[in-house]
């Protein structure tokens, strides 16, 4: 009888959501497609301050946040939210499709980026995955944002000459700067010269630092 009870109870309670976005008419049709879903809507928004003074008056488990709205758009909304009710999960809806917008609202602390033109089923999804504790992005917004930070990683990529890598190599099994440049058959100042343009690419100070930073990308062992 009481676990009966407590499945009843259970199933009483609702996902609570606000709904935030300055286009009065896809607002109303979001409010009621949720509320038809079982979502507890506790309120509507039209700008990142509307959404701070509703999160005052309930506790929200979920936030469907437009991009961009007048007074306080959604990246400074999320950013104060993410600060100040950590448990409340930031759904971005946005017509921006840009890297940096997405990235944007990652940092700001979105833990999903959708398209506008994404279905109400997919936003449904995105909901489940947020309350799971991942961040959901749909497919589209996926594919640009994974093209976006594998081109980043490569722009990290310490590049070096085979010259370069045969004085790491040499260095790393021991031998003084002055003894590479005899091996190499080069006089102290160039190794000394490309040892500082060496120091240089990989940010650090010294010779150790320099070796540990070639041994973590792989170009010594």
């Amino acid at each position: 009888m009481l676990a009966h009870t407590f499945r009843i109870m259970e199933n009483q309670i609702k996902t609570t959501l606000i709904i935030a976005d300055d286009h009065d008419m896809l607002t109303e049709l979001l409010k009621n497609h949720f509320k038809d879903k079982g979502y507890n809507v506790v309120g509507t928004a039209k700008n990142g301050k509307e959404v701070l003074n509703l999160l005052t008056k309930h506790q929200v488990d979920l936030v469907l946040m437009d991009y961009e709205m007048p007074e306080m758009d959604g990246i400074e909304a999320t950013r104060l939210i993410s600060k100040a009710y950590p448990s409340t999960k930031v759904l971005m809806l946005s017509m921006f499709t840009k890297p940096a917008y997405i990235e944007e609202a990652l940092k700001a602390g979105a833990k999903g980026y959708m398209s506008k033109g994404s279905k109400s089923e997919e936003i449904e999804l995105a909901f489940k995955e947020m309350q799971k504790g991942n961040t959901y992005l749909s497919p589209n917004i996926a594919s640009i944002y994974i093209a976006f930070t594998k081109e980043q990683e490569q722009n990290k990529i310490v590049r070096i000459t085979p010259f370069e890598k045969k004085i790491l190599m040499l260095l790393n099994s021991g031998n003084t700067a002055k003894q590479v440049a005899v091996q190499l058959e080069v006089n102290d100042n160039f190794i000394t010269n490309s040892l500082k343009i060496l120091r240089i690419k990989f940010g650090v100070n010294n010779i150790t630092g320099l070796l540990a930073a070639a041994r973590e990308v792989g170009y010594i062992k």
